[in-house]
C-alpha cells in the first residue's frame, strides 16, 4: 500500500490526478465501481488476471535491484521477447538512431522528436556507426528513479538493441538536460 500511496502522490503532482481518492478493498467493491467499467447488472465473471504483456514493464521485486543484472536468468519467454524486439528493430534502417523511453526497453521509437525529451523521462538513444555503437543517456530534471534502476534499464536497452556485445564496441555518453551535445541533437529531426 505504501508504494501505491507514493505513486498516487506522484500522479497528483505531475499528472494533475484527482485528489478525491476512495480506497476500496478487493472483493468489497460497490456496484457503482463496476458500473464505471461497463458492468451494469453485476460484477464481472473474472475480476482480475495476470497480463503477460505487462510483465516487462516492472522490475521483478523478488530480486534486489543491486543484483538484477547479475542474477537475471532469461526464460524462454524473455528470449522470445528479445527475438521479437530484434525483428521489430530489423524493420528499421540499422544506421538510424533509435530512442527508448523508460521503462520500455523492448519498444524503440524509430520516429521521435524533441517533445520526447520530457522533463519526467529517461531516454536512451542508440546509434550504429561503422565500427562503434553509441549510447546517449538523457535524463529529465523531474525523472524519479534510483541510479541502479537506470543502470538496469540501460543494460536492457543495449541487449534489446544489439544482444550481447563487446563493451569495447560501445561508447556511452551522458547528456545534460538543456546542455545537450550537437551530436545528440542532430539525431532529432
Amino acid at each position: 500500500m505504501e508504494c501505491v500511496l507514493e505513486y498516487l502522490t506522484i500522479l497528483q503532482k505531475y499528472e494533475k490526478a484527482n485528489t478525491n481518492v476512495q480506497y476500496l478493498e478487493e472483493g468489497s467493491e460497490p456496484k457503482e465501481f463496476w458500473m464505471n467499467w461497463g458492468f451494469f447488472d453485476s460484477e464481472p465473471p473474472i475480476k482480475s488476471r495476470p497480463i503477460k504483456e505487462w510483465d516487462n514493464w516492472y522490475l521483478n521485486m523478488q530480486n534486489p535491484l543491486t543484483d538484477a543484472i547479475e542474477q537475471h536468468e532469461p526464460s524462454l519467454e524473455d528470449v522470445a521477447d528479445v527475438e521479437d524486439s530484434k525483428d521489430d528493430l530489423n524493420d528499421f534502417d540499422s544506421n538510424k538512431p533509435m530512442l527508448f523511453l523508460y521503462p520500455n526497453f523492448n519498444e524503440p521509437l524509430g520516429i521521435f522528436d524533441f517533445e520526447d525529451l520530457g522533463e519526467e523521462n529517461l531516454c536512451v538513444l542508440c546509434q550504429n556507426e561503422e565500427f562503434v555503437k553509441k549510447v546517449f543517456i538523457w535524463k529529465g530534471g523531474e525523472f524519479v528513479a534510483d541510479g541502479k534502476e537506470e543502470e538496469v534499464f540501460v543494460g536492457e536497452v543495449v541487449r534489446s538493441m544489439w544482444g550481447e556485445i563487446n563493451l569495447e564496441e560501445l561508447i556511452v555518453i551522458k547528456e545534460m538536460a538543456n546542455n545537450e551535445s550537437e551530436e545528440f541533437m542532430d539525431c532529432f529531426h
